[in-house]
């Protein structure tokens, strides 16, 4: 069965599609297929509101006849003579089968109301409608406009009596109101009550948070902020609505791997994927990743405490080298981020084999401890900081230069210690610390 649509719910659409957004999301936000939309705007840049709301108008059989006689014997398609004429498209099909079937334009008639028992008389309805259901163009109140659908939803008084305001300049309220099969007091008290858009404070919250964590949180994030904030929204709530704004966060991407085989001596697993930590400083993990900036490709050696997810310690170089990591390993240890038998986890890359870290690891009393080979969920919390790395600032962002991108990278680390909430802590990395040390 045919859906009908409000003209308010038509110009959203065609102004959010303005506006640049994806016909997809705005199909999800109003509940309305792509092609619909597609098919306003056309009407509305050839007719403008006109092309919207001349719907369930009486048509002459002679101008059905004619917009018939362009789809067969002209050869234009139903919805291009519909475009033109600013109809509807499946009446112009339906009018086409049905002069397809019968051979003969005669089946276009309108047809008589009522239905006669014999020739020359009619039932207690009459062949003519009530001079009172007819306006002063012609034309009935449609009753699929003021009745329940019989779709999967039905609309409630609220939806009926905004219909029936519409007509009730064309038709008096004594026929329509039973044909609705609302009380007359309804009717006023919805025009009355205007109905409200629900979570209109929620979505609001909802999208300041989004927008502040650079598009990169999610349902469940937003939630644990929200109710920092105060509020009571349940994280079913909060995908909902979402949907709704048509918002997401985004995906993450692939890695940069730096294993070249054994190349020097390979640390045993002595972590064995057991990430917990009691104290700051007692489990440190550190990898390498490669991050493209335009033509250029940049790697990071960065290293974090699995007490809480900070990080600690990170360097960026044009090349993969040696220099790299020990950069990283000197301004560790200038922030004095590690004691006695510290274990200090990383992959099987070649940079953690070589001789100079591993004596400089030696020298200070720290074990070192490596994933096992094609295991890279053994250095799980590395891999899961990179990942939100790129898929929250990396991605989103164009750099036009290695400076640029330094310059953003320094706030982004600040921003992912200090204001980032990490799922499994309920807060930021720095906050967690500074509560578990009180």
């Amino acid at each position: 069965m045919t859906k009908y649509y409000d003209l308010g719910t038509m110009l959203k659409a065609i102004r959010l599609r303005r506006k640049g957004k994806y016909g997809t999301v705005v199909s999800r936000m109003l509940g309305v297929s792509v092609s619909q939309i597609n098919r306003w705007q056309k009407q509305y840049a050839r007719h403008g509101e006109t092309g919207l709301t001349n719907r369930n108008r009486v048509v002459s059989y002679e101008k059905k006849c004619r917009l018939v006689k362009r789809v067969l014997v002209k050869g234009l398609s139903c919805e291009q003579v519909a475009l033109e004429e600013g109809c509807g498209r499946s009446s112009v099909c339906r009018w086409v089968s049905k002069v397809l079937e019968t051979g003969s334009y005669d089946t276009l008639k309108p047809k008589r109301y009522g239905k006669t028992k014999e020739k020359g008389t009619t039932d207690g309805v009459g062949e003519t409608p009530c001079r009172e259901c007819v306006s002063a163009c012609g034309e009935r109140p449609s009753k699929k406009n003021i009745r329940n659908d019989t779709g999967e939803k039905k609309r409630g008084g609220a939806a009926k009596s905004r219909e029936i305001a519409k007509l009730s300049d064309e038709h008096p309220l004594s026929v329509m109101l039973p044909m609705a099969g609302i009380a007359r007091s309804t009717y006023y008290y919805h025009l009355s009550h205007p109905e409200r858009e629900k979570h209109v404070e929620e979505k609001n919250a909802i999208l300041k948070i989004y927008e502040q964590s650079g598009h990169t949180y999610g349902y469940r994030r937003i939630t644990m902020e929200m109710r920092s904030l105060g509020y009571g929204t349940n994280h079913k709530t909060v995908r909902k609505l979402m949907s709704v704004l048509g918002i997401r966060a985004v995906q993450k991407h692939r890695r940069y791997r730096s294993y070249k085989g054994t190349v020097g001596k390979v640390a045993e697993n002595v972590l064995s994927r057991n990430f917990a930590s009691e104290m700051p400083g007692r489990k440190l993990a550190t990898d390498i990743t490669q991050i493209n900036i335009a033509d250029k490709k940049l790697y990071m050696s960065a290293m974090i405490d699995m007490f809480n997810g900070e990080v600690v310690s990170y360097t960026v170089s044009e090349s993969p080298n040696l220099k790299l990591v020990m950069s990283m390993l000197y301004k560790a240890a200038q922030k004095n981020v590690w004691g006695n038998d510290t274990v200090i986890h990383s992959d099987q890359g070649w940079h953690y084999q070589h001789y100079v870290y591993t004596s400089y690891l030696k020298a200070r009393n720290m074990v070192q401890s490596m994933s096992r080979k094609g295991n890279c969920l053994d250095n799980a919390m590395m891999e899961s900081f990179f990942g939100s790395l790129k898929s929250e600032f990396v991605y989103l962002h164009s750099f036009r230069n290695k400076q640029e991108f330094l310059a953003k990278l320094d706030r982004y680390i600040k921003y992912y210690n200090n204001d980032r909430i990490k799922l499994r802590l309920g807060t930021s990395p720095v906050n967690f610390k500074n509560l578990c040390m009180r």
